[in-house]
């Protein structure tokens, strides 16, 4: 009978960074009210942000429309960066809160 090494931890099993950043992937969190208010404010924001720069733009700028779509996309980027910022961080803390919670009745199972 041969004895079999398991694998080595992965990114995923040894830092709490990654693997948050893998469940997002997913993205099935659990987000507390404040947060969900939180990434639809800074939807509109960055909405009006755009509307208002595409509407200036039109004022005599000279700028062709890849341009004004590489220049939307970072507005985009900047909105995605926000709300995954604002997921990130109430899912830490989720886990960080229920990990607490664990820890007591694990010693008190000792």
């Amino acid at each position: 009978m041969s004895e079999t090494t398991p694998p080595p931890p992965t990114f995923y099993d040894s830092n709490k960074q990654v693997a948050l950043q893998v469940d997002l992937v997913n993205g099935n969190f659990p987000l507390p009210d404040a947060t969900k208010a939180y990434m639809k404010a800074a939807t509109a924001i960055c909405e009006r942000a755009a509307r208002e720069l595409t509407g200036e733009a039109s004022r005599g700028v000279v700028l062709d429309g890849g341009q004004m779509n590489a220049a939307m996309q970072l507005v985009q980027a900047l909105k995605d960066k926000v709300c995954v910022a604002a997921i990130l961080g109430a899912e830490s803390k989720r886990r960080a809160e229920e990990s607490a919670a664990s820890e007591p009745a694990a010693k008190r199972a000792k």
